[in-house]
């Protein structure tokens, strides 16, 4: 499997994929950063809830089936996308295989000094937020972000939202990423300072302080799907060991509106499901 250095500069330096990525259309994608131009040079205290419009990389993608399939054949660095490794995928149940192990190895904790960023087409958070061991490798927990709707479909069906825990092997080669699928209910109390409602704008973030993951313990410790894939952004890279949660967290109409409240573009900012080819799905139900 190829680990190329530009999947790697996507997780870890996201502005290097704006110079490697052709130009967008604006008026297409929403705007990218014009939307905080008038507030670049302002400096704001780090309390909660203060938006800042500095060192925040704009990452857009052009979404929607039609724009879609010409990720890697008409953009340049962006050919692995028709690749045969490819994120996200529909995960028919009746066909993966079932194993009984030990539920996911993570030590997922709390984070400080945390904000919550808007690059242009999701929500992401930067922090230290602990690691998790695959096929005996460890990675550490670097990033979450949002797509909403949810890009993997359950038997043909998508989540009203997914959340990605994007961790990073030690040389930054190879991703484990851990999928969260959102049904609508009860408030999310996890993410509560993350989406509130305070949002910032494109290429601005806001400060919100400290974040648990192990709050998503009842999620972390069902079982879960894993399949060997990529990033559902381009460059594509096929670098991803995939982890699934199937029990659902919950999250209110109110948070999920937040996480659609600052992009204009109505197509939303998850990819469509690819083909599975060769590849094969495993559950695994945790045995305590």
């Amino acid at each position: 499997m190829a680990m190329t250095l530009r999947g790697v500069a996507l997780l870890l330096l996201p502005s290097m994929v704006l110079a490697a990525a052709p130009a967008v259309d604006m008026a297409y994608t929403g705007g990218g950063r014009a939307a905080c131009d008038e507030s670049v040079l302002l400096q704001v205290k780090q309390q909660k809830h203060s938006e800042q419009c500095v060192n925040v990389s704009i990452e857009i993608y052009p979404y929607g089936t039609k724009q879609e399939s010409k990720w890697g054949t008409s953009y340049t660095g962006w050919e692995t996308c028709i690749g045969f490794e490819q994120s996200p995928i529909d995960i028919c149940t009746r066909d993966t295989r079932v194993q009984h192990g030990a539920p996911l190895n993570q030590d997922y904790a709390s984070a400080t000094g945390l904000y919550v960023e808007n690059n242009g087409h999701n929500l992401k958070v930067k922090g230290d937020f602990g690691s998790v061991i695959i096929g005996g490798e460890k990675f550490e927990a670097k990033q979450f972000h949002f797509h909403s709707p949810g890009e993997h479909q359950i038997d043909g069906h998508l989540s009203v939202a997914e959340m990605h825990i994007v961790n990073l092997n030690e040389n930054g080669t190879a991703a484990a990423v851990v999928g969260v699928l959102f049904k609508l209910g009860q408030k999310n109390m996890c993410l509560e300072t993350v989406l509130a409602a305070n949002m910032p704008r494109a290429g601005c973030k806001t400060f919100i302080g400290d974040l648990d993951l192990g709050c998503f313990g009842t999620q972390l410790k069902g079982p879960y799907w894993s399949y060997q894939g990529s990033l559902t952004t381009p460059p594509c890279s096929e670098i991803v060991k995939w982890n699934v949660l199937k029990r659902h967290a919950t999250i209110s109409q109110g948070q999920l509106k937040v996480l659609a409240q600052r992009f204009s573009f109505a197509l939303g900012n998850n990819r469509d499901v690819q083909k599975l080819y060769h590849r094969s799905v495993t559950l695994t139900v945790p045995v305590y």
